[in-house]
């Protein structure tokens, strides 16, 4: 894994609007399992195609969908309201002191990392469908 994804940052993706990577293995927290059972950082995965290492990728979305556990601890249902009314704008009260140049991006810009389940847990799926988290991505 870590070598192809290598090999995809260096080609030239300037005709290119995005990248999308899925990854189905399994895995544990913040890694996936390659094939030869060796822990790959999900960091490994992303880092080939930050802006200092893939330029034909910079102000690019770059869209990474993984399904694999992320431990073995299984989260607990939680009742929910589906008409609970909103609370007001993240605008009206979120602000950042961070200086940012107004001719440069952050180097992990553009990135989306999709995760089937949360650091520490487990993801499920159906036995006959397969994950849910891959059905409704497809869908």
């Amino acid at each position: 894994m870590r070598m192809l994804l290598e090999d995809l940052s260096k080609k030239d993706h300037t005709a290119m609007d995005c990248l999308v990577c899925c990854v189905l293995s399994h895995g544990n927290c913040g890694a996936v399992y390659g094939v030869d059972g060796g822990e790959l950082p999900l960091r490994d995965l992303t880092g080939p195609f930050s802006g200092a290492h893939c330029a034909t990728l910079r102000e690019k979305p770059k869209l990474f969908f993984i399904q694999a556990c992320q431990g073995r601890k299984e989260q607990l249902a939680v009742p929910i309201e589906s008409d609970s009314p909103e609370s007001g704008s993240a605008q009206d009260y979120l602000t950042t002191d961070a200086f940012v140049p107004q001719d440069s991006i952050p180097d992990e810009a553009d990135f989306l990392l999709g995760m089937a389940t949360v650091p520490d847990f487990a993801s499920f799926k159906d036995r006959k469908e397969g994950t849910w988290f891959i059905q409704s991505l497809c869908e």
